[in-house]
């Protein structure tokens, strides 16, 4: 997947996660962060990169979401392939969903030191050139 394609992605499920139902909460954000002191496996070099997250947290009636995306730009001591010599790009994706069952049912649930009983989904995946080079697909 081209990271256009990605991004285009990425920014529709963010979308979607605080548009799908009325938010209680919401709150979003873009960062960027900038290391030089990065590692990777078999690479004892020190790796720079650049780092844009967006990240958003909501919650609603029925529960909360979460949701994360963090795109990473090596330099070219960490090469997109071993015919490469531009660095890699990775993305790492995360979605969380928890679902209140007492909320959703209409009825409390709640026993010993527990005042809620919740549904969690967490759909998490990673792509980028940098999977190939290090032999994980891609």
């Amino acid at each position: 997947m081209n990271y256009k394609k990605l991004v285009a992605l990425s920014l529709a499920m963010g979308t979607l996660a605080t548009g799908a139902q009325a938010a209680d909460f919401s709150d979003t954000s873009i960062s960027y962060r900038y290391g030089t002191k990065f590692a990777e496996p078999f690479n004892n070099q020190d790796i720079s990169k650049h780092i844009i997250a967006l990240t958003h947290v909501s919650g609603y009636k029925y529960g909360t979401n979460f949701f994360n995306v963090d795109f990473l730009m090596s330099d070219k001591k960490d090469p997109a392939s071993l015919t490469q010599s531009s660095g890699a790009q990775e993305a790492y994706i995360v979605y969380r969903n928890t679902i209140d069952i007492g909320r959703l049912s209409g009825k409390d649930i709640k026993f010993g030191p527990f005042k809620a009983l919740g549904l969690h989904a967490r759909p998490s995946g990673r792509t980028g050139d940098g999977d190939r080079r290090r032999g994980r697909g891609g």
